[in-house]
Formats: C-alpha cells, structure tokens, sequence
C-alpha cells in the first residue's frame, strides 16, 4: 500500500518531502475559514511486481493498489520539528482500479470526515511502462523441499533460473558445451517460448496503445494544451514484424537474448511516451478541471442505475397509496439483489467511505405527479 499525506500545520515552515514510505505535502498554515489552498505537489510512485509468467494479463489486473491519504494537524511548534511526528487526525484509503492496457487517469475529490471538512483533489495517473526479466536471482527449490522450504534432499545442487529457464520454462535444460550450437528445445519449449513472447509484447503495444489514445484525447479536448506529435506503434503489424523475426532463430540463447531486446525496445517506446505525457499534463489546471468533470459524470451515471421515477395522475397525490410504498420496498429488495447490481463495475478510483459499494448504494424513487403520466 502506497500512503500520501495532507499534512497541516499552523506555519509555512516545510515543503514536501519523503519519509520512510509515505509522502508528505508542503507544510501550511489553515485560518478556520472557508478556503482553498493550492497544494500542487507531484509524487512518482513505482511499483515492481512479480508477476506469474504464464498469466502477466491477469496478474496485473489483479493487484490491489491502494493509495492511503492522510490528514495531519498540530499547534505545537515542537512537533514541527519532525514531520511525520504530527497527529493523525482524519484518514482515506482509495482503491485504484489498474488495467494494465488503458493504464488509470482519473481525479478524485477526498473528503475527509465531516468534523474537520477538509477536501483535497487528488489526481492519479498510471500505466505499464515496462515488462522485464526479474532484477533478482531465484533459486530452484531442491525435490524435498515444499513452497520453498528445505527438505532432507535439498542440498547444493539448487541453481538459478536463468533466462533461457523463463523464456523456455521449467522442462528446458541448458545444453552442456559438447552439445554447442546443435541442441535443439524441444517442440513444447519452443511453442512456450514464442507464445510468452508474442503475450508479452502484444500486452506492451497495447499499454503503449492505451496511453497514446488518452493523450490525444486530451489534447484534443483542451486546446490550451500543446500538441505534439506522437508515434504510432500499429498492434498487429508490430507484432507480426516482431514475431517473424524471432521465428527466424533457432539457437535458445540467441532466442532469450531477441526477446528479452524486443521487450527493452517496446518498453523504452513506452516509457517515453509515458515521460511525454506526464510533463505535459502534470499539475495542469485544465486537465484536473477535465478529469474532474469526468469523474462527477461517472459518479452520477453510477448513482443513477438505482434512480427509478414513475409517473401518476396529479389528483392521486391527495391519496395514501399504500400500495405504492409496498411496491416501492419490495423492488428495491429485488434490486438490491440482483446480479446486475452486485456485479456493477467500481469506479476507477474509488474511496468506499464516499463512494460505497452496491450493498450500500442508495436505490432512490420519484414519484411525479403530473396531469398526463406517460403510459
């Protein structure tokens, strides 16, 4: 879990920092007014994961990232002293929902809790920028051992896993020097070898596809922005280019060392991609308004899928309907329920305590009394 926090304090004494593993705004000073204060610090948080090879789709999909935002405040000049020292005074945790080819780019107001009412606008931004071989050796656990725990039979045969173990899989065995440039993987090594390499690459030209489509739309949709060309990185005629020219070799260490390229060359197109943008969009006041008014509209269209209104004759407001108040709680039972709303899809990024969740969403009804209902 990541952590940022909203540090208030009763002078301008520090700006922002980075302490241990939590992020800390500019120091400020609040007078109990109605007031906005522009805070305007940008955080890089990186994330390396390790990821199960044969599902890295799915793996990424599947992380929970969370982005903790704390409240702090003192009036002691002691405390200032030491920043991450002041009270813990009000707390959210956002969830953020990552998907690994359209990235996350979503503005979220956070509201702390309504004794201090406190709001700041957080804004996030994320992407894949990169897919690699692991930075750190594995060992191969030994045949007596159990989820890496040793055994009676581990014992100093255990090896690495090296590249050509990862591209070919935990079948291939490296070929001993007598063998030289005439061992041949097999048919299923080779077959798991082009598949994860064409997986991996297909799944970068999509990251890469994902942020290029956000960042023209919004350089399309805020002129104030400046507009620059971007490269195109076509999917699929990229991705049979590449794969062609890995089925041309038949050595496996020339075959790890074209993959593991093909990776580095895809990621550095993304990665500067991903540069581009951030020093364009970053701290921008037309792309927060932008994101902002994106977020309320999804906001309320989620709010609206339990938003029902019915129409009756105008003399009938002057009725009890009891029967009308019935109908009303058993349809919201059913609602509430029903599959369409237990599997309604959360918001990008999303604080339960504000937003909820559909045990919680309200199912809201309107009754309208008009002199011709509709039919």
């Amino acid at each position: 879990m990541t952590r940022s926090d909203h540090v208030v304090y009763s002078s301008n004494l520090h700006s922002a920092c980075a302490h241990e593993n939590a992020v800390h705004s500019r120091v400020f000073q609040i007078l109990y007014r109605n007031e906005e204060v522009p805070i305007n610090d940008a955080v890089i948080f990186r994330a390396h994961l390790l990821l199960d090879g044969e599902r890295v789709e799915e793996a990424l999909s599947e992380v929970d990232f969370q982005l903790k935002v704390d409240l702090h405040f003192t009036d002691s000049e002691q405390q200032l002293q030491d920043v991450a020292g002041a009270p813990l005074i009000s707390s959210r945790t956002l969830g953020l929902h990552f998907d690994p080819r359209r990235g996350l780019h979503h503005q979220v107001p956070v509201m702390f809790d309504y004794f201090h009412l406190s709001v700041i606008s957080v804004t996030v931004h994320a992407a894949l920028v990169a897919l690699q071989q692991p930075l750190i050796s594995f060992t191969r656990p030994g045949r007596g051992s159990w989820l890496g725990k040793g055994g009676p039979d581990t014992g100093p045969e255990q090896s690495s896993l090296s590249l050509e173990n990862l591209v070919f899989g935990a079948g291939y065995c490296k070929p001993t020097s007598s063998e030289g440039s005439f061992y041949v993987p097999s048919e299923n090594c080779m077959q798991r070898a082009h598949r994860w390499h064409r997986e991996l690459c297909f799944l970068l030209l999509h990251a890469y596809r994902g942020l290029r489509a956000h960042f023209l739309v919004i350089m399309r949709d805020i002129p104030e922005l400046p507009h620059t060309e971007l490269e195109s990185l076509a999917v699929e005629e990229t991705l049979s280019q590449l794969c062609s020219e890995l089925q041309m070799l038949n050595n496996p260490e020339k075959i790890a060392e074209q993959i593991s390229k093909d990776l580095a060359w895809l990621t550095s197109h993304v990665m500067a991609l991903w540069t581009q943008f951030l020093d364009t969009v970053t701290l921008h006041s037309q792309v927060t308004s932008y994101l902002t008014q994106e977020h309320h509209t999804l906001r309320v269209r989620r709010f609206s899928e339990a938003f029902f209104y019915m129409e009756h004759q105008k003399l009938a407001v002057l009725t009890f309907q009891e029967n009308l108040i019935q109908t009303h709680s058993q349809l919201s039972l059913d609602i509430r329920n029903s599959e369409y709303l237990t599997t309604m899809p959360p918001l990008p990024a999303e604080c339960l305590d504000i937003d909820g969740d559909w045990n919680n969403l309200p199912v809201i009804f309107e009754d309208r009394y008009v002199d011709c209902p509709a039919t």
